[in-house]
Protein backbone atom coordinates (compact mmCIF):
# COMPACT_ATOMS: atom_id res chain seq x y z
CA UNK A 1 0.00 0.00 0.00
CA UNK A 2 1.06 3.68 -0.60
CA UNK A 3 -0.10 6.21 1.64
CA UNK A 4 -0.54 9.81 0.76
CA UNK A 5 -0.53 12.05 3.68
CA UNK A 6 -2.37 15.01 3.74
CA UNK A 7 -2.80 18.14 5.24
CA UNK A 8 -5.06 19.89 3.54
CA UNK A 9 -8.06 19.20 1.55
CA UNK A 10 -7.50 21.26 -1.24
CA UNK A 11 -3.64 19.92 -1.30
CA UNK A 12 -4.49 16.02 -2.01
CA UNK A 13 -2.49 13.27 -4.32
CA UNK A 14 -3.09 15.58 -7.69
CA UNK A 15 -2.01 13.80 -10.58
CA UNK A 16 0.34 10.68 -8.53
CA UNK A 17 -2.74 8.67 -7.46
CA UNK A 18 -4.25 7.75 -10.66
CA UNK A 19 -0.95 7.02 -12.35
CA UNK A 20 0.09 4.29 -8.88
CA UNK A 21 -2.99 2.99 -9.14
CA UNK A 22 -2.86 2.41 -13.15
CA UNK A 23 0.14 1.19 -12.67
CA UNK A 24 -1.02 -1.58 -9.78
CA UNK A 25 -0.80 0.03 -6.70
CA UNK A 26 -3.21 0.03 -3.64
CA UNK A 27 -3.29 3.24 -2.40
CA UNK A 28 -5.23 5.49 0.47
CA UNK A 29 -5.34 8.97 1.59
CA UNK A 30 -4.65 9.53 5.31
CA UNK A 31 -6.71 12.91 6.16
CA UNK A 32 -4.46 14.22 9.17
CA UNK A 33 -6.48 17.45 9.71
CA UNK A 34 -9.00 15.01 9.94
CA UNK A 35 -7.42 12.94 13.09
CA UNK A 36 -7.04 10.02 10.65
CA UNK A 37 -4.76 7.65 11.65
CA UNK A 38 -1.02 6.63 10.42
CA UNK A 39 -0.02 3.12 9.50
CA UNK A 40 1.84 1.45 12.12
CA UNK A 41 2.32 -2.01 10.67
CA UNK A 42 5.63 -0.93 8.60
CA UNK A 43 5.81 -3.96 7.21
CA UNK A 44 2.85 -3.28 4.99
CA UNK A 45 3.69 0.21 3.66
CA UNK A 46 5.11 -0.04 0.16
CA UNK A 47 5.79 3.68 0.21
CA UNK A 48 4.85 7.00 1.74
CA UNK A 49 4.43 10.03 -0.03
CA UNK A 50 3.81 13.65 2.23
CA UNK A 51 1.58 16.34 0.80
CA UNK A 52 1.96 20.06 0.85
CA UNK A 53 -0.06 22.05 3.16
CA UNK A 54 -0.05 25.96 4.29
CA UNK A 55 1.67 25.45 7.28
CA UNK A 56 4.89 25.37 9.27
CA UNK A 57 6.73 22.42 10.30
CA UNK A 58 6.81 23.75 13.75
CA UNK A 59 3.70 25.22 14.01
CA UNK A 60 2.83 21.77 16.23
CA UNK A 61 0.90 23.15 19.14
CA UNK A 62 -1.73 24.70 16.27
CA UNK A 63 -1.65 21.27 14.65
CA UNK A 64 -0.65 18.04 16.57
CA UNK A 65 -0.99 16.11 13.70
CA UNK A 66 2.55 17.29 12.62
CA UNK A 67 3.76 16.16 15.98
CA UNK A 68 2.82 12.81 15.14
CA UNK A 69 4.13 12.83 11.63
CA UNK A 70 7.47 13.87 12.51
CA UNK A 71 7.71 10.60 14.97
CA UNK A 72 6.16 8.62 12.08
CA UNK A 73 8.67 9.98 9.28
CA UNK A 74 11.66 9.55 11.79
CA UNK A 75 10.76 5.69 11.96
CA UNK A 76 10.31 5.86 7.96
CA UNK A 77 13.48 7.18 7.65
CA UNK A 78 15.31 5.00 9.51
CA UNK A 79 14.11 1.78 7.57
CA UNK A 80 14.54 3.44 4.53
CA UNK A 81 10.90 2.93 3.87
CA UNK A 82 10.30 4.57 -0.18
CA UNK A 83 9.22 8.62 0.52
CA UNK A 84 8.99 11.42 -1.19
CA UNK A 85 8.02 14.45 0.23
CA UNK A 86 6.35 17.20 -1.64
CA UNK A 87 6.83 20.85 -0.88
CA UNK A 88 5.66 20.97 2.83
CA UNK A 89 6.44 17.39 3.35
CA UNK A 90 10.10 17.85 2.01
CA UNK A 91 10.56 20.51 4.90
CA UNK A 92 8.80 17.70 7.56
CA UNK A 93 11.32 15.07 6.06
CA UNK A 94 14.51 17.76 6.67
CA UNK A 95 12.98 18.30 10.29
CA UNK A 96 12.65 14.84 11.34
CA UNK A 97 16.71 14.92 10.17
CA UNK A 98 17.00 17.74 12.36
CA UNK A 99 17.99 19.58 9.68
CA UNK A 100 17.38 23.59 9.70
CA UNK A 101 13.61 24.56 8.11
CA UNK A 102 13.35 28.03 7.92
CA UNK A 103 11.67 31.30 6.28
CA UNK A 104 13.23 32.26 2.58
CA UNK A 105 14.61 35.39 1.57
CA UNK A 106 11.86 35.46 -0.74
CA UNK A 107 8.59 33.34 -1.19
CA UNK A 108 8.38 31.48 -4.66
CA UNK A 109 4.73 30.62 -5.72
CA UNK A 110 3.62 29.92 -9.31
CA UNK A 111 6.01 28.38 -12.18
CA UNK A 112 10.06 28.26 -11.76
CA UNK A 113 12.68 26.46 -13.20
CA UNK A 114 14.93 23.92 -11.09
CA UNK A 115 18.30 22.44 -12.24
CA UNK A 116 19.52 19.03 -11.35
CA UNK A 117 22.58 18.90 -9.42
CA UNK A 118 25.30 15.92 -10.83
CA UNK A 119 24.06 13.69 -8.40
CA UNK A 120 20.63 14.50 -9.29
CA UNK A 121 21.54 13.82 -13.31
CA UNK A 122 22.65 10.17 -12.06
CA UNK A 123 19.64 9.67 -9.44
CA UNK A 124 17.05 6.97 -10.26
CA UNK A 125 14.00 9.08 -9.42
CA UNK A 126 15.22 11.52 -12.12
CA UNK A 127 16.15 8.86 -14.44
CA UNK A 128 15.43 10.32 -18.45
CA UNK A 129 14.29 13.56 -17.02
CA UNK A 130 15.43 16.85 -18.01
CA UNK A 131 18.81 18.47 -16.70
CA UNK A 132 16.33 21.51 -16.24
CA UNK A 133 12.73 21.30 -14.74
CA UNK A 134 9.80 23.85 -15.06
CA UNK A 135 7.81 23.03 -11.75
CA UNK A 136 5.02 24.95 -9.83
CA UNK A 137 6.17 26.27 -6.42
CA UNK A 138 4.32 27.53 -3.35
CA UNK A 139 6.26 28.36 -0.55
CA UNK A 140 7.91 30.74 1.94
CA UNK A 141 9.73 28.56 3.99
CA UNK A 142 12.90 26.51 2.65
CA UNK A 143 14.95 23.58 4.50
CA UNK A 144 18.76 22.95 4.84
CA UNK A 145 19.68 19.27 3.39
CA UNK A 146 20.17 16.71 6.08
CA UNK A 147 23.32 16.41 7.38
CA UNK A 148 24.31 13.10 5.09
CA UNK A 149 21.82 13.89 2.53
CA UNK A 150 22.44 14.20 -1.17
CA UNK A 151 21.21 17.74 -2.88
CA UNK A 152 19.67 16.22 -6.11
CA UNK A 153 18.29 19.80 -7.73
CA UNK A 154 18.73 23.69 -6.94
CA UNK A 155 16.87 26.53 -8.13
CA UNK A 156 18.10 30.36 -8.12
CA UNK A 157 15.34 31.90 -5.60
CA UNK A 158 15.74 28.99 -3.21
CA UNK A 159 18.61 26.95 -3.76
CA UNK A 160 18.09 23.85 -2.19
CA UNK A 161 15.34 21.85 -4.09
CA UNK A 162 15.32 18.38 -3.93
CA UNK A 163 17.66 15.69 -1.91
CA UNK A 164 17.90 12.33 -0.63
CA UNK A 165 18.81 10.70 2.16
CA UNK A 166 19.47 7.13 2.27
CA UNK A 167 18.70 4.77 -0.85
CA UNK A 168 14.57 5.49 -0.63
CA UNK A 169 13.99 9.09 1.21
CA UNK A 170 13.23 11.71 -1.05
CA UNK A 171 12.22 15.61 -0.34
CA UNK A 172 11.18 18.16 -3.48
CA UNK A 173 10.68 21.44 -2.47
CA UNK A 174 8.52 21.65 -5.75
CA UNK A 175 4.96 20.53 -6.79
CA UNK A 176 5.02 17.48 -9.60
CA UNK A 177 1.95 16.80 -8.92
CA UNK A 178 -0.57 19.98 -9.34
CA UNK A 179 -3.56 19.59 -12.04
CA UNK A 180 -4.77 23.05 -13.40
CA UNK A 181 -7.79 22.41 -10.51
CA UNK A 182 -4.82 22.68 -7.44
CA UNK A 183 -3.68 25.68 -8.85
CA UNK A 184 -7.38 27.45 -9.20
CA UNK A 185 -8.10 25.97 -5.72
CA UNK A 186 -4.58 27.25 -4.27
CA UNK A 187 -5.14 31.28 -5.36
CA UNK A 188 -8.59 30.64 -4.83
CA UNK A 189 -8.02 30.25 -0.97
CA UNK A 190 -4.64 31.53 -0.35
CA UNK A 191 -4.83 34.81 -2.65
CA UNK A 192 -7.02 37.79 -1.23
CA UNK A 193 -9.63 38.33 -4.14
CA UNK A 194 -9.62 42.14 -3.35
CA UNK A 195 -6.07 42.05 -4.63
CA UNK A 196 -6.44 42.51 -8.31
CA UNK A 197 -2.45 42.28 -8.74
CA UNK A 198 -2.83 38.75 -6.88
CA UNK A 199 -6.28 38.08 -9.18
CA UNK A 200 -3.83 38.34 -12.30
CA UNK A 201 -1.24 36.76 -11.23
CA UNK A 202 -3.35 33.40 -10.40
CA UNK A 203 -4.49 33.57 -14.39
CA UNK A 204 -1.08 34.42 -15.49
CA UNK A 205 -0.31 30.91 -13.79
CA UNK A 206 -3.19 28.83 -15.26
CA UNK A 207 -2.89 30.06 -18.51
CA UNK A 208 0.63 29.26 -18.08
CA UNK A 209 -0.22 25.45 -17.12
CA UNK A 210 -2.43 25.58 -20.52
CA UNK A 211 0.54 26.11 -22.20
CA UNK A 212 3.00 23.52 -20.62
CA UNK A 213 0.74 20.90 -19.68
CA UNK A 214 1.39 18.47 -22.42
CA UNK A 215 5.05 18.53 -21.14
CA UNK A 216 4.68 18.73 -17.40
CA UNK A 217 2.42 15.96 -17.12
CA UNK A 218 5.51 14.12 -18.80
CA UNK A 219 7.72 15.27 -16.51
CA UNK A 220 5.46 14.01 -13.92
CA UNK A 221 5.05 10.66 -15.25
CA UNK A 222 8.59 10.38 -15.88
CA UNK A 223 9.64 10.90 -12.32
CA UNK A 224 6.22 8.90 -10.68
CA UNK A 225 7.31 5.89 -12.60
CA UNK A 226 10.52 6.24 -11.41
CA UNK A 227 9.89 6.21 -7.94
CA UNK A 228 7.14 3.04 -8.55
CA UNK A 229 10.48 1.57 -9.67
CA UNK A 230 12.30 2.70 -6.45
CA UNK A 231 9.44 0.96 -4.69
CA UNK A 232 10.33 -2.24 -6.98
CA UNK A 233 13.90 -2.54 -6.17
CA UNK A 234 13.25 -2.33 -2.17
CA UNK A 235 10.68 -4.96 -2.22
CA UNK A 236 12.92 -7.17 -3.76
CA UNK A 237 15.64 -6.16 -1.91
CA UNK A 238 13.61 -7.13 1.66
CA UNK A 239 12.24 -10.51 -0.23
CA UNK A 240 16.03 -11.92 -0.62
CA UNK A 241 16.94 -10.62 3.04
CA UNK A 242 14.14 -13.24 4.45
Amino acid sequence: MIYFLEHEPIEGPGMLKPLFENNGFLTSVIKLYDNQDLPQDFDSIEAIVSLGGPMNVYQEEVYPFLKKEDEFLKKIIKLDIPCLGICLGSQLIAKAEKAQVKKAEKEEIGWFKVSLTEHGKKDDLFHLVNEQLEVFQWHSDTFSVPVGGVLLAQGSVCRNQAFRIGNNVYGLQFHLEVTDKEVFDWTGKYFNIADSEKQEYAKDMLSKYSEIKKDFELQMDVIGANFLKIIEKRKIAVAQEV
